[in-house]
């Protein structure tokens, strides 16, 4: 059970061992203006008008759930999600029973918050329950309905998942496991993938084994997804560092029948589409050629299928190829015509749309994916170009041309989208992220450049500094830029002396930070030898 100690002295809530946020620099921390401007218009929803601290306390005053969103105003599939499920009408309703929070990464102190919520990836949405427990997290992709569903289960107050999950575990031994209709849902619409505690994936697969066998009859559309979920599951625990799959004959033929009973209700496919698009490739290993086919068939139905959403039929499309280079021992292998036909299709579609259309963001980013996926990098380059000079984020798209121009082997083109990128940025904590992808960039293609390499380093910690926002997602890239540069140096001795440098950059820097905050710790160990 995790009760998260937001302001101790205002929640009286026990912690989950996080540090509680200094108000002196975290107090500022508020929902982005631009949602601000919206929350009173009818058919929309409220988010609250204050800090995060205060939202936890009026939830505490009002007995009343918290909802928080966690996004970013460059993020794709959060266009997608504020035009698709923050416009449907159930889950407008569902939400005005909660006290709705919306926190921007780029938002001072919100990455701070994020490291106490165990947030990182954008788009997350969390349901906390009147007791300031988290409940549960939601994926993306659920049947639109579905959403509202998943914020009744506070409403009904429900157990957290986690103590679901334990429950389980428990009792799989004593062959008691007892689930409600409600409980299955919420175990099949959990964002696994996305839970700050992440568990084994064997016990993973156990609990949705157990769950899939014990959920009643009438939660026919979770079983299916349990059972997908639980295949999923199995077959990552059995897989090596290569990606190689030990399966026994006899695991590999009862997953082959799980998955047909799976695959005779188009229903339960339909409202699981997003998982199931993800199915495909994860579960190839186990796939006869029945249900190879079965699956082809699904996306291609389902990429055809012009009363979905165009983001809707690109992901599927895109899901049929990942599906087809799985199953295919020749990884370069051409894009048969009939594929080839539809990418063009839907990428005209895409090229087509409106861009004030609010869904065109993730359209479009969805479509450069899809041609990446199939090898048509020129293409996915060509696509992306001609929205540098007209998207609201285009730096979010120059960094997805330095991937594709690194792919083809142009690393000086590489290089200038990653400065291109990390120059167009905006927000602390997403500068930093941008400029961390211009120096690894640098020291992957251009290690040599040692003044380059300098020159980056000192600009982009400069951007951290400036912040002093070292947590969640600038922890982790401050992380990761360690290991790189480690790499980087091996033991060449010029390059040992830069780090020396850079560490002592860090190190001036470091001293600002408040002798309390755990980000002074995360700063004094970047770069640290053992003779420091």
């Amino acid at each position: 059970m995790k009760i998260y100690a937001l302001l101790i002295a205002l929640l009286a809530l026990s912690g989950c061992g996080q540090p509680a946020p200094d108000a002196a620099t975290e107090q500022t921390a508020r929902p982005v203006s631009a949602e601000q401007t919206v929350q009173h218009k009818a058919g929309s929803i409220h988010w609250f008008d204050g800090s995060v601290e205060q939202a936890f306390a009026k939830a505490t005053a009002d007995n009343k759930p918290v909802f928080l969103y966690w996004g970013a105003e460059w993020c794709p599939p959060c266009h997608e999600l504020k035009a698709t499920v923050f416009q449907e009408p159930s889950f407008i309703q569902a939400s005005r029973q909660f006290v709705a929070v919306y926190l921007d990464g780029d938002t001072p102190g919100a990455q701070k918050y994020a490291e106490q919520f165990g947030v990182m990836g954008y788009p997350t949405l969390v349901v906390f329950n009147t007791r300031a427990e988290e409940l549960t997290r939601i994926p993306n992709g659920l049947d639109l309905g579905a959403y509202a569903n998943v914020l009744q289960y506070a409403l009904n107050d429900l157990q957290p998942i986690g103590a679901l999950a334990k429950r389980i575990r428990t009792e799989l031994d004593q062959d008691a496991i007892a689930l409600t209709e409600a409980e299955c849902r919420m175990l099949a619409q959990h964002s696994w993938q996305q839970d700050p505690e992440p568990m084994d994936p064997g016990v993973l697969s156990a609990v949705f084994s157990a769950a899939a066998v014990h959920c009643p009859p009438t939660a026919s559309q979770e079983k299916a997804a349990l059972t997908v979920m639980q295949l999923q599951q199995q077959i990552l625990a059995a897989s090596d560092s290569e990606g190689n799959v030990n399966l026994a004959d006899d695991a590999r033929q009862l997953a082959a029948q799980q998955l047909s009973g799976v695959l005779k209700n188009p229903e339960g496919l339909r409202s699981n589409l997003y998982l199931f698009l993800d199915a495909g490739k994860s579960l190839a290993p186990v796939l006869t050629r029945e249900q190879q086919a079965q699956f082809r068939t699904f996306y291609e139905s389902m990429s055809d299928n012009s009363d979905s959403e165009l983001f809707q039929r690109i992901q599927s499309l895109r899901a049929l190829i990942g599906l087809n280079k799985a199953l295919s021992t020749n990884q370069g292998a051409d894009i048969h015509d009939d594929v080839l036909v539809r990418i063009n299709a839907l990428r005209a579609n895409a090229e087509k749309m409106d861009r004030t259309d609010p869904k065109f963001h993730a359209t479009i980013n969805a479509t450069g994916n899809m041609l990446v996926e199939s090898g048509q990098l020129t293409e996915a380059k060509e696509l992306l170009s001609a929205e540098v000079s007209r998207s609201k984020y285009v730096y979010y798209f120059m960094g997805e041309l330095a991937d594709i121009e690194q792919k083809l082997g142009n690393a000086e083109a590489a290089i200038e989208w990653r400065r291109k990128a990390f120059d167009q940025a905006r927000g602390p904590a997403t500068r930093f992220q941008w400029g961390v992808n211009y120096l690894r960039t640098l020291l992957e293609l251009d290690a040599d450049n040692l003044d380059a390499v300098r020159s980056g380093f000192h600009e982009v910690f400069a951007e951290l500094a400036t912040s002093k926002s070292m947590y969640q997602r600038s922890r982790t890239r401050l992380q990761g830029l360690d290991q790189s540069l480690r790499d980087w140096a091996g033991d060449d001795s010029s390059r040992i002396a830069a780090l020396a440098e850079f560490r002592s950059t860090a190190q001036t820097h470091c001293k600002s930070l408040p002798a309390t905050e755990q980000a002074k710790n995360y700063c004094e160990s970047f770069l640290q030898t053992s003779e420091a």
